[in-house]
């Protein structure tokens, strides 16, 4: 009887055993596969966020560019407007020349004293 419930025992230690042997490469894949997934889903979630920040700092930079343009054609609008008779073409010039576009124009040299 102890010989039988020793040989019982045995086969099912050795079922174990390969069990064990079958399927523990298969976990230790999912398991890898898995870890993988994760540090791809971390990759992801932090250039998500690398490039929201971005997103918002060229926003503010915008927003800036864009009040100081505003702030440049109140001025000039204004100077146009306190211009005497006869004299707003060249306070317009003048605004004009501020502008990034106009700036490198012959008139514009002209009008700073610069060689056209």
């Amino acid at each position: 009887m102890i010989t039988q419930t020793r040989v019982i025992i045995g086969l099912i230690i050795a079922a174990l055993v390969v069990a064990a042997l079958v399927f523990a490469p298969a976990m230790i894949s999912k398991i890898m596969t898995q870890k993988k997934q994760i540090r791809v889903e971390q990759g992801q979630a932090e250039a998500g966020t690398q490039t929201g920040e971005a997103v918002l700092d060229e926003l503010g930079k915008k927003a800036a560019a864009d009040a100081e343009i505003d702030k440049s054609v109140e001025e000039a609008t204004a100077e146009i407007d306190k211009a005497p008779a006869g004299f707003s073409n060249d306070a317009a010039l003048r605004a004009s020349c501020a502008l990034q576009t106009y700036k490198n124009t012959a008139k514009c040299r002209e009008l700073r004293g610069e060689a056209p």
